[in-house]
């Protein structure tokens, strides 16, 4: 199966407009909820080590595929247990921040987030969010109504799950055994370059950028992406 993990104020279905045109030759997709209810703080490497217990009980070659957010929790669940997947797909998602005091400012900034997400309205909230950098300025395609989410779920994912709490990773990837494709949008300079430092690193990453895209690449170029997903995964075939 591909085991697909959504973003920060995301869900499960989030991937069913790629689920829609998926395929039928090519392992089903799953999708599930991070942020449906609050649940034990889980550290990164906690949540990839039980996300990877927990498929291998299930599927005996799983390919996992995270994008921003989900992506991170990826790389910790194919970290957890190399041995286990056919290969990932990383998709819009940060490899680290090598000094501590940037580590220490981006935990800061994400508390600051998170007593937004607990506390602010919501529409002037998620206008806030989606004016941030890293979006290009583009709004979600996908509706954010608030009753689908658990507002203190939320917040606990941005303190627990912080860019700031992540090791740097690229001495890991370096070690990872498995093909790993590296999405980007042309139009998303910051990672697209942790794109190239990830194919630098890794002993089978392979970067492919999607043309007119930013952050937000499976919704921005959908056929794109789901022609470029597809064929990486029938290639691993070959």
């Amino acid at each position: 199966m591909l085991w697909c993990l959504h973003g920060f104020l995301g869900q499960g279905s989030d991937w069913d407009g790629l689920r829609a045109t998926w395929p039928a030759d090519l392992p089903p997709l799953r999708s599930p909820d991070l942020f449906a209810a609050p649940g034990d703080e889980e550290s990164l490497e906690e949540f990839g080590a039980r996300f990877a217990d927990a498929v291998a009980v299930e599927d005996p070659t799983p390919i996992v595929m995270g994008y921003s957010l989900g992506g991170r929790l990826a790389l910790h669940a194919l970290l957890a247990r190399p041995a286990l997947w056919r290969a990932g797909v990383i998709v819009s998602a940060h490899l680290g921040l090598a000094e501590p005091g940037s580590r220490n400012e981006r935990r800061a900034a994400d508390a600051a987030w998170a007593e937004r997400f607990r506390l602010d309205d919501w529409t002037a909230l998620l206008e806030a969010w989606n004016a941030r950098d890293v979006f290009g300025g583009r709004a979600h395609a996908l509706p954010r109504p608030e009753s689908a989410f658990d507002r203190e779920a939320l917040a606990r994912g941005l303190e627990t799950w912080s860019l700031g709490n992540q090791a740097d990773l690229p001495p890991q990837i370096s070690r990872l055994p498995m093909p790993i494709l590296w999405i980007a949008g042309e139009e998303d300079d910051r990672y697209v370059a942790q794109g190239e430092w990830a194919a630098e690193q890794g002993i089978d990453v392979r970067l492919s950028v999607a043309p007119g895209a930013a952050h937000r690449v499976p919704w921005e170029a959908p056929d794109w992406f789901a022609e470029t997903v597809s064929d990486f995964i029938r290639g691993l075939g070959e």
